[in-house]
């Protein structure tokens, strides 16, 4: 094996690395709630920034992005301030997100770097429980979901960056109810959401595949594959 070749191969693993603490930071900012260093995280000057959530569709550039990243989550938690000062306004205070858990547990990573270290591939599982106030609660309601991360990302001025956002909720239920319950719930929850809750002018859904009891399971979007350059493989 060559020089040239080892140092190819060692570009390679520092790639899935650096791929690996990126998306990790990723999580550790939906925690603390912050949206805008999460956005920070996607290619700032590149063609074709994406992002997409469940049903909400696929919103194209940073502008996009943003609508996914940082509004959805800014008036979902608007709302969740809000009741929250209505239950306990003794507790207000600044921040707006007493009661608000959310943790993420990056699992099954399957990471595919081009040969020509341009881009990357990856995918990982996502359990999840999130807190807040939904539609209905008298207090805040806990929820298992479980995500499916569908990523492309790029090269940009020597960094990784996210280039193809697309976050897959396989379920979400209350906890202490199955995921056949939330199944069978979700269309009307998805319903009763105020119309400021969905992120607005989005494109067409591109992958979205949901357990329903109606339904078999879809291995889809399906995980990266080798490759050398991204115009020989497909887009999340």
């Amino acid at each position: 094996m060559s020089h040239l070749d080892i140092e190819h191969r060692i570009a390679r693993i520092e790639a899935v690395h650096e791929i690996q603490n990126l998306m990790g930071h990723m999580t550790y900012m939906y925690e603390g709630g912050e949206y805008e260093r999460m956005l920070s995280l996607f290619a700032q000057h590149t063609d074709g920034v994406t992002a997409e959530m469940a049903v909400f569709g696929q919103a194209q550039g940073l502008d996009g992005a943003r609508k996914v990243i940082v509004e959805f989550w800014q008036n979902q938690y608007k709302r969740h301030e809000a009741e929250m000062r209505k239950r306990w306004p003794e507790d207000a205070n600044e921040t707006g997100r007493n009661g608000i858990l959310d943790l993420q547990a990056l699992s099954s990573p399957v990471i595919e770097v081009a040969d020509d270290l341009k881009t990357a591939k990856g995918m990982w599982y996502a359990p999840t429980i999130a807190t807040e106030f939904h539609p209905g609660d008298d207090i805040p309601s806990g929820h298992n979901v479980w995500l499916k991360f569908a990523v492309d990302f790029i090269m940009e001025d020597g960094k990784w960056k996210i280039w193809h956002y697309h976050i897959l909720p396989s379920f979400n239920t209350v906890v202490g109810k199955s995921w056949v319950e939330g199944s069978l719930a979700m269309e009307d929850m998805l319903k009763s959401m105020p119309p400021d809750a969905m992120p607005p002018a989005l494109g067409p859904v591109t992958a979205y595949h949901a357990y329903s009891v109606h339904e078999p399971p879809a291995n889809d979007p399906r995980p990266p594959e080798p490759y050398r350059t991204f115009d020989e493989t497909f887009s999340y």
